[in-house]
């Protein structure tokens, strides 16, 4: 563990506070009355807070606000999920703000080889933003995860090879438990299984991409055995995804008729409701 990441643990409730109360600053009295601390608590540990405050809005309000770069982010990040609170850090309003400074949108765009533009709107890539978190941040840990986590970190104090079995363990989690609920009527229903789609299609691409980058394929002469290999894996990668897929859309099945909004049956045929633009083309 991080012996820089430890000695913060003691700002842990502090930043809890701050970190919801972004973008609006607030004075270390109003600090300590959310934090249920006195006034002089906060002035024991407010040069340390300072590394991480906004000098500026300190330097002219005399108030407290986090700053917004990277290096701040996941500095604070890092206590939180050490303190295996990395879904309340993530769903704070100082993570959505990060975020949206982070134009994700045209760094995807600007990857070189990944067409990420073909597929994607700026529209879906905030929406796919939207979701990942709200997953991430639904994902439950239960006991034994929580034990498993305390001995990785306790590992890493003593420099061993780790088990990353924690990290694995919670995303497929997610994966197999993705909640794509996030439609209230039936145009941003169909806009969801048209997201679904255009994610089926985007991560099958760069997928191809891949497999004729394999060593294995491409020593392959003849190009008859050489399409056969290539098929062959993108037919397992494509049962893969359409399955993890599926799962997801029997979920929003469900939540459809939760909420009374009718769902086509064609909407649980994985890839059916979007066209692949041309390479020429964007969304």
């Amino acid at each position: 563990m991080s012996a820089e990441i430890n000695a913060l643990r003691p700002l842990l409730k502090y930043f809890e506070v701050l970190i919801d109360e972004y973008p609006n600053p607030i004075s270390q009295t109003q600090l300590a009355e959310k934090c249920s601390v006195t006034k002089s608590a906060v002035s024991k540990i407010r040069d340390d807070l300072k590394r991480f405050c906004n000098m500026r809005v300190l330097a002219f309000q005399r108030k407290l606000l986090l700053k917004l770069d990277s290096e701040t982010f996941w500095k604070i990040f890092g206590l939180f999920f050490l303190e295996l609170k990395f879904t309340r850090f993530l769903s704070s309003k100082y993570t959505k703000h990060f975020i949206e400074k982070m134009n994700i949108h045209e760094k995807m765009i600007e990857v070189k080889d990944l067409d990420y533009g073909r597929y994607f709107s700026e529209e879906d890539t905030d929406l796919l933003a939207h979701i990942v978190l709200r997953n991430i941040c639904s994902c439950q840990i239960g006991k034994d995860l929580k034990n498993r986590f305390e001995v990785w970190f306790e590992s890493s104090e003593e420099g061993l090879v780790l088990p990353l079995f924690p990290i694995i363990q919670t995303f497929l989690d997610i994966v197999y438990n993705f909640n794509l609920d996030v439609f209230e009527n039936v145009d941003e229903l169909l806009r969801i299984i048209q997201l679904r789609d255009k994610f089926y299609e985007f991560i099958k691409s760069i997928a191809a991409k891949m497999i004729n980058e394999w060593v294995i394929v491409k020593t392959i002469e003849d190009s008859e055995k050489k399409a056969y290999y290539f098929e062959a894996y993108l037919a397992a990668i494509d049962y893969f995804l359409t399955s993890i897929l599926s799962k997801a859309t029997e979920n929003i099945r469900k939540a459809a008729e939760e909420k009374k909004i009718p769902f086509d049956q064609r909407y649980s045929e994985i890839g059916k409701s979007y066209f692949v633009p041309k390479s020429n083309e964007k969304v």
